[in-house]
C-alpha cells in the first residue's frame, strides 16, 4: 500500500491510498481525498479484507498513516477463529 499525490486544476493536493496485491497486481483499492484521516488506512483495509480475505503480510513505507496509533493498533488485533 501506498499513496498517490496529484494536483487538482484548482490547485489542490489530492492524495489516493493505492492496495495493491503484489502477487495477482490486482488494485484492491484506491481511495482518493484532500484530507486524510488516520483512520482511513484501518477502515479501507478493513473493506479490503472483508472482500478479498487477510493477506499474509502487508508492505508499506514509514509515512505517519501507516505508523499511526491507529494503524498499529489495528495490526496487533488477532485473527479471529
Amino acid at each position: 500500500m501506498d499513496f498517490i499525490v496529484d494536483g487538482l486544476a484548482n490547485g489542490r493536493m489530492v492524495r489516493i491510498l493505492s492496495v495493491v496485491d503484489v502477487f495477482t497486481r490486482e488494485c484492491l483499492a484506491l481511495e482518493p481525498d484532500v484530507s486524510l484521516g488516520r483512520g482511513l488506512v484501518t477502515r479501507v483495509l478493513d473493506e479490503v479484507i472483508a472482500e478479498h480475505g487477510r493477506p499474509e503480510s502487508l508492505r508499506s513505507d514509514n509515512r505517519p498513516e501507516f505508523c499511526s496509533r491507529p494503524m498499529l493498533g489495528w495490526a496487533e488485533v488477532p485473527e479471529p477463529f
